[in-house]
């Protein structure tokens, strides 16, 4: 049971970094065209043009991501697309839903290991994952959360 479930929450991270990935690659688009065209047209507006395309694809991409990995849990139950295609769901850790607050430090203190680590973070948090009783990471810890099978729960 333990190895499904550290299977199951590997793959479906893989599964929620592709998504992720997919939203920053459609909203910075629009800066890339604009990287483009000055390196084609070299004039001072299409230099502030990608400027501009800059900051909004930046702000899309964080809006993107924050509805992804914080909003779209809190509506579907605890579940991202990867947790509900592979039967996971994020609760407390006294088995009741999560809550906007909740993963709102769910996702804070994980975006802030791994930004203060520069990435470092991800390998100790799947060795911790692969090692810890409960299978829970770090971040799981700080915001009093787990990661269950709704097939066993």
């Amino acid at each position: 049971m333990k190895r499904t479930l550290i299977g199951h929450r590997l793959l479906a991270i893989l599964f929620d970094t592709f998504i992720v990935l997919a939203i920053i690659i459609v909203a910075n688009i629009p800066a890339v065209i604009s990287f483009v065209n000055v390196s084609i047209n070299k004039s001072t507006l299409n230099i502030i043009a990608l400027y501009i395309a800059s900051f909004f694809s930046g702000a899309l991409s964080l809006i993107g991501i924050i509805l992804y990995t914080i909003v779209v849990p809190v509506f579907l139950n605890g579940q991202t697309l990867g947790k509900k295609y592979f039967n996971l769901v994020i609760v407390k850790n006294n088995g009741s839903d999560i809550d906007f607050k909740t993963m709102f430090i769910r996702e804070l203190t994980r975006f802030f290991i791994i930004i203060v680590s520069f990435g470092l973070s991800i390998i100790v948090d799947l060795i911790t994952l692969i090692t810890s009783r409960g299978c829970s990471t770090f971040y799981d810890t700080i915001s009093t959360t787990k990661v269950v099978d709704v097939l066993v729960e």
